[in-house]
């Protein structure tokens, strides 16, 4: 099957510790490969998913990647929304190439945290995991919708469309600091 799509991996670190995560289950992070990111032909996809972790831990190495990202590519980024500021929506916008910002829901708490700008201003989508959905959709009937929630299963994580990349280069790991 042709993969079309790179889910790059910043980094695992998380400000959220979610016993379910991808990154933490052997299973799946050992399907990671690992290189740097002068080694990543990006030529070869049409979609870019950036992850980490949570890509908004280290702001700046975020906004070097997506620099360095050629534009033809679609981008979609995946976070859990608690460390987006109106400046990084600004900031954003700037990049005509996202596609969509992925906002996962992990806890009821949680959207309270998530700047109520983001979807006025970018494409979002919020993700929550499929026994959740309802519930969430309830609790926040001003924020969330059919339209714009999208349901995941635990341990679906591997997409066969999709080449899993961890980054792992000494440059990065300046810029995070």
């Amino acid at each position: 099957m042709h993969k079309d799509t790179l889910r790059l991996i910043l980094f695992i670190e998380c400000n959220l510790r979610c016993t379910y995560c991808c990154n933490d289950n052997e299973k799946f992070s050992s399907m990671f490969l690992k290189a740097r990111f002068n080694e990543i032909n990006f030529d070869k996809y049409e979609n870019i998913c950036i992850t980490g972790g949570e890509p908004f831990l280290y702001k700046k190495l975020l906004y070097w990647v997506l620099n360095k990202i050629p534009t033809r590519q679609s981008i979609y980024l995946y976070t859990n929304g608690l460390r987006i500021s109106n400046g990084d929506i600004g900031k954003l916008q700037r990049y005509p190439n996202i596609k969509c910002i992925n906002v996962g829901l992990h806890t009821s708490k949680q959207l309270n945290g998530v700047n109520k700008n983001l979807e006025l201003h970018l494409p979002v989508r919020f993700m929550a995991q499929e026994s959740k959905l309802e519930s969430f959709i309830k609790l926040y009937p001003e924020r969330l919708n059919r339209e714009n929630v999208k349901s995941w299963r635990l341990n679906e994580c591997n997409l066969l469309n999709e080449d899993w990349i961890l980054l792992e280069d000494i440059v990065l790991d300046l810029l995070k600091y």
